[in-house]
């Protein structure tokens, strides 16, 4: 009989039970690649961005490479400092007013949400945004009658892309990892569902010059991105 394929390449599917936290970190290195490579100079320095699903802050750091401004907030305490908010409590707010020292304009939203909750993040995201948000994941997100009803199938062609990687990004839960054990890949294809209320004049062009992300993993990895060392000094809470 045939054994089944327990590789880590296989096995390393980015599942987790109903109870267990949706603790997947986005590696560094993909978050550089959306400020460089997608956004570019449509990404202002001067903007405010939030990032609601922070976790331990390994999107919040790269992000704060590129933007002065980064607001980290989790529904779950890591133990890194970060506000403790559920971003899917928000009512028709900008931002949360209980929320001490927070920005009263929001540019973007930027972040790699719960699976499970995508079609809540996105709703929300399009409301609270002026610039607009960028959403890491797999590519089933843009999968389901549900989401084309509500909002593939309703946005304007020119305001919003999907931007694939062409190389493959390492998703582990509960961890950060540069490689995984074995060497191998995931099995999955990630990118970034991107969304602008007025995007640049080039229309649909825009998008279709950053459909595909170049390979650009080792150009933008940098010392110290998967030890916890590095994690600490950006965890700076809201006052």
């Amino acid at each position: 009989m045939r054994k089944p394929n327990t590789s880590a390449a296989v096995q390393a599917g980015r599942k987790s039970s109903r109870d267990e936290l949706d603790d997947f970190p986005t590696p560094p290195w993909a978050t550089r690649a959306l400020c460089e490579i997608v956004l570019g100079p449509e990404l202002d320095d001067c903007a405010t961005v939030w990032e609601p699903c922070a976790n331990r802050g390994h999107m919040v750091r790269p992000l704060r490479e590129y933007v002065r401004d980064v607001v980290p907030s989790d529904v779950y305490d890591y133990g890194v400092g970060f506000h403790r908010f559920d971003f899917l409590s928000l009512a028709d707010t900008l931002m949360p007013r209980q929320w001490p020292g927070a920005p009263k304009r929001l540019d973007w939203l930027i972040t790699n949400p719960p699976f499970k909750h995508l079609n809540d993040f996105i709703e929300h995201a399009q409301r609270i945004t002026v610039t607009g948000f960028a959403i890491f994941g797999r590519i089933q997100m843009l999968e389901s009658l549900g989401r084309y009803a509500d909002f593939y199938g309703r946005w304007d062609p020119a305001k919003w892309g999907w931007c694939q990687f062409v190389e493959r990004v390492n998703i582990v839960h509960g961890r950060l990892l540069e490689r995984l054990p074995d060497g191998g890949t995931m099995p999955q294809a990630y990118g970034w569902l991107v969304y602008m209320h007025n995007p640049p004049e080039r229309g649909p062009t825009w998008w279709l010059e950053r459909r595909m992300i170049p390979p650009c993993q080792k150009r933008l990895t940098r010392p110290g991105d998967y030890t916890t060392d590095n994690v600490d000094a950006y965890a700076a809470p809201l006052v």
